[in-house]
C-alpha cells in the first residue's frame, strides 16, 4: 500500500491528489466492501488493520479534491458501515462531503444549520466544531469564523491548529497584532516548528510596512528586527527551508537600508549590528541560490520544493542585479551606459566590478540594495584601470569595496566623492 495514501504531506500538492484519486478504483476493488465490527463475525471475514481506514479516508479526501465523487462516496460508506454514523470524526467527514457536493449557496446554509443543531445537542464535537468554522471561513463570514475560534479556544486553549486558523483570519482582516499574538501562541505549543518561525517572521515584516508607527515604542524597526530573528531561528530549526531563507533575504535588505541610514530610533542593545545583517544577508543569498540551482538540475536530495516558491526565489535573486549608470573618458563609451553590478554588494564589502576594457578612469553611479540608498549617501564609486597615483582631490572616510586585477583599489565614499588608490 502506497506510503504517501497512508501518510500524506500536510499540503498535498493537486499533481499528487490526481494521482491518488486515480488509484481509487483499483484499491477499492482490492479490499473488502465491509468488515463486520464484532470480533466472532470477523474471524470470518477479511482481516481488519488501522492502515485499510486510514486509507479509506485519505483516499476520500483526494477524490473530492479531484471531483471523483463516486469513489468518494464509497470510501465513505465504508467507513459508517464499520464506525457508525455517531462517531464524530465520521460526522465531520460526511459533513465534509455534503459541503464538497453542495450546488448552492442554500445547500451550504442548509449546512451550517445541521452543524449548529449538531453542537447544540453536544457542544464538546470538536471535529464538527472545526468542520463549522472551516465552512464559516469558505463562505467569507470571516467575523463569524473569528468569534466561532475564540469561543472554541476558550474551551481548548492548547489547539494550535486553531490558534493557527485564527492568525490567518485576522492577518486577511488587517489585524497583525493580533495575528502575531495568535502565532505566538502557537509556538508557546510547538516551539520547534521551523515553518511557524517563518510564518511569524512574515507577518512582523508585513506589519514593519504598513504600521508606519514613528512614536516613542518604535513599532515598525521593532517588528522589522523581530523578523529577522524569526527567519533566522526557521533556518537554525530546518537549514533548507526555502521559506525561510527567502524571509530572510527580505526583511535582512530592509534592515540594511534602516542600518545604513543612520536610524537611531531604535537602537538599543538588541539591535543587530550591521555586520550582522550584512552576514544574514549573504547567507540567505547564497544559500537561496544553491536551492534554486540545485532543485532546477533535479539533484538528488534537493526534490520536493514548490515550483511557485522556487519561481519566486530566483526573481528574487534577479532582482540583485542592479543596472548602474557609468561615465567614461573613454570614446568607446558613452554617458549612460549601463553596465551590471551586484545589487546586494554592501558599503564596506569587497567586491569585484568588471567593466570591460576600458583603460580609463571610469566613473560609476550605482544605487546599491535595491535602489533604496539616497544619491546623497554611499552610493558614488569609481574605478581605475592602468593608472598609477591617485585620483580625486579630496578623501574622507573610505570604504574599501573591492580590489582590481591590476592592483589597483575600489573605494567608495560616505559623502559621494570619488576616489582611487593604486
Amino acid at each position: 500500500m502506497s506510503s504517501s495514501i497512508l501518510h500524506p504531506p500536510a499540503n498535498l500538492p493537486p499533481s499528487v491528489a490526481l494521482q491518488l484519486s486515480q488509484q481509487a478504483p483499483a484499491l477499492l476493488s482490492k479490499t473488502p466492501s465491509s468488515i463486520a465490527p464484532y470480533s466472532l463475525s470477523s474471524v470470518y471475514a477479511a482481516p481488519e488493520t488501522p492502515e485499510l481506514w486510514t486509507t479509506y479516508e485519505n483516499l476520500m479526501l483526494s477524490c473530492l479534491r479531484t471531483g471523483d465523487q463516486q469513489s468518494a462516496r464509497v470510501c465513505l460508506d465504508r467507513l459508517l458501515t464499520r464506525f457508525g454514523g455517531s462517531n464524530e470524526r465520521l460526522m465531520a467527514l460526511q459533513g465534509l462531503f455534503q459541503e464538497a457536493t453542495a450546488e448552492s449557496d442554500a445547500d451550504l446554509q442548509r449546512i451550517l444549520k445541521e452543524y449548529d443543531a449538531i453542537l447544540k445537542s453536544d457542544p464538546a464535537n470538536t471535529p464538527v466544531s472545526k468542520r463549522r468554522i472551516a465552512l464559516l471561513k469558505s463562505m467569507r463570514k470571516h467575523v463569524e469564523a473569528i468569534s466561532a475560534l475564540a469561543q472554541f479556544l476558550d474551551c481548548s486553549p492548547t489547539d494550535a491548529e486553531a490558534w493557527a486558523e485564527i492568525s490567518d483570519l485576522y492577518a486577511s482582516q488587517g489585524l497583525y497584532q493580533q495575528s502575531i499574538f495568535a502565532l505566538e501562541e502557537v509556538l508557546l505549543i510547538t516551539p520547534n516548528a521551523w515553518n511557524i518561525h517563518a510564518k511569524l517572521g512574515e507577518l512582523l515584516l508585513t506589519s514593519a510596512g504598513t504600521d508606519g508607527s514613528t512614536g516613542k515604542d518604535n513599532t515598525t524597526e521593532k517588528n522589522l528586527f523581530e523578523s529577522v530573528r524569526r527567519f533566522a531561528r526557521s533556518i537554525e530549526l530546518c537549514d533548507d527551508y526555502l521559506r525561510g531563507f527567502y524571509g530572510l533575504k527580505l526583511a535582512t535588505s530592509r534592515a540594511l537600508v534602516t542600518l545604513s541610514g543612520g536610524s537611531n530610533k531604535s537602537k538599543s542593545d538588541s539591535t543587530p549590528s550591521l555586520k550582522t545583517i550584512q552576514s544574514l544577508n549573504q547567507l540567505a543569498t547564497a544559500k537561496l541560490s544553491e536551492i534554486v540551482r540545485r532543485s532546477v538540475a533535479r539533484e538528488a536530495g534537493w526534490e520536493g520544493y514548490d515550483a511557485a516558491e522556487l519561481i519566486a526565489a530566483r526573481e528574487l535573486l534577479d532582482r540583485d542585479e542592479s543596472k548602474t549608470i557609468l561615465y567614461s573618458e573613454d570614446p568607446g563609451r558613452r554617458a549612460g551606459d549601463h553596465l551590471s553590478m551586484p545589487k546586494s554588494r554592501q558599503f564596506g564589502e569587497t567586491m569585484m566590478a568588471k567593466v570591460g576594457p576600458i583603460a580609463t578612469t571610469t566613473v560609476v553611479v550605482a544605487l546599491l540594495d535595491g535602489g533604496n540608498l539616497p544619491r546623497s549617501g554611499f552610493c558614488l564609486a569609481v574605478i581605475v584601470r592602468g593608472m598609477s597615483g591617485r585620483a580625486g582631490s579630496t578623501f574622507g572616510r573610505w570604504g574599501l569595496i573591492g580590489q582590481k586585477e591590476d592592483g589597483g583599489f575600489l573605494f567608495m565614499q560616505d559623502r559621494g566623492r570619488l576616489g582611487h588608490q593604486p
